[in-house]
């Protein structure tokens, strides 16, 4: 489930994005998650940072979706 989005303004350093938090029950319920976000043509990249797989169950996971089509 989605916990947080945050909007971000382009910057000198960083596109466009979005963050968003949460929390998932499996570690491939958030990868499914992160492929259909990435498969959908409206972010140029989605980051995942490596501690959102150190859990199997109930993880809480954070994104940052670059705005933009890929």
């Amino acid at each position: 489930s989605i916990r947080a989005l945050l909007y971000e303004n382009a910057s000198k350093t960083n596109p466009e994005r979005i963050s968003v938090k949460g929390r998932a029950q499996t570690r491939s319920e958030l990868l499914r998650f992160q492929k259909n976000l990435e498969s959908s043509g409206l972010f140029k990249k989605v980051h995942s940072p490596i501690s959102n797989l150190l859990q199997e169950i109930g993880l809480e996971f954070s994104l940052i979706l670059d705005l933009g089509a890929s």
